[in-house]
C-alpha cells in the first residue's frame, strides 16, 4: 500500500539523517497532503 511504503521511506529518510522538514516537503512533492505527511512521519517513528 502507498502509505505503508511512504511510511517505511521516510523512517529510513530520518534514519539517514534527513530532518522532518525535508521528510514533509518530499512527501507533499508526491501528493501527500499536510497532514498526511505528518501522520506519515508520526507512524514512522513508532
Amino acid at each position: 500500500e502507498d502509505r505503508t511504503a511512504a511510511i517505511s521511506w521516510a523512517k529510513a529518510a530520518i534514519d539517514a539523517g534527513e530532518s522532518e522538514e525535508s521528510v514533509s516537503m518530499q512527501l507533499q512533492s508526491t501528493g501527500w497532503s499536510a497532514s498526511q505527511s505528518k501522520a506519515i512521519i508520526d507512524l514512522s517513528k513508532r
